[in-house]
């Protein structure tokens, strides 16, 4: 007699069956042994080694979309109203725009000490945020703060679940992912330049003023 192989269930001297949590590889109940493996997310995968609902694929690690799925964080939730999807989309897009718009006004003020210490709060609570991508098991309180602060985060897409947003495949969102920074960057250029534009415009301005007044 041998221990029951990892992930599996037995009952008198036999396998009956895979525990929930572990993925059973299609085609090898012969076999069972060597094609058991655990799911990185113990809810995608039910007893049996079948995937729950919402999740397809190898390790049950995609969400399924022609179901009507979308990423959420780790996990996979039913799709909302593409149009209310959509609304945060926009409305997180201007909130951010507007607090970087404010955050290059105010550091252009003299001895603004506001938006320096806004910017090293934003990077704190960032960095934490990214903490929570990690994976490892954090005390609960801290776990607390690392969900708190990703609220923060301008790259945190977990509020937004773009597989409900974009049809396009794998590749194409993993393109759009990688091109966030980039794209980041280049916005806040142009933020900069218009502002930029603005005062020097506006200094320009009140200098011909100044000179009109005294001749």
């Amino acid at each position: 007699c041998t221990l029951c192989p990892r992930g599996t269930v037995c009952e008198s001297g036999r396998i009956i069956g895979v525990k929930s949590g572990f993925w059973l590889e299609p085609g090898f109940w012969l076999n069972i042994e060597d094609h058991v493996f655990e799911c990185d997310n113990a809810q995608s995968c039910q007893y049996n080694g079948t995937c729950s609902a919402g999740y397809v694929g190898v390790l049950c690690l995609l969400c399924d979309r022609e179901g009507g799925y979308g990423a959420s964080g780790n996990a996979c939730q039913p799709c909302p109203a593409r149009a209310s999807n959509w609304a945060v989309l926009i409305v997180a897009l201007l909130a951010m725009l507007s607090f970087l718009v404010y955050l290059v006004i105010a550091g252009k003020r003299a001895k603004n000490k506001d938006a320096v210490s806004m910017k090293i709060l934003l990077n704190h609570l960032q960095v934490l945020s990214m903490l929570s991508a990690v994976g490892a098991l954090w005390a609960e309180p801290f776990e607390g703060v690392l969900r708190a602060s990703g609220v923060f985060s301008f790259f945190d897409m977990r509020l937004i679940s773009t597989d409900c947003i974009v049809e396009f495949g794998f590749y194409y969102r993993f393109g759009f992912y990688v091109l966030i920074p980039l794209l980041t960057f280049i916005i806040s250029t142009i933020v900069h330049f218009f502002i930029y534009l603005y005062f020097l415009i506006r200094k320009v301005k009140t200098k011909a003023e100044a000179k009109h007044a005294v001749i």
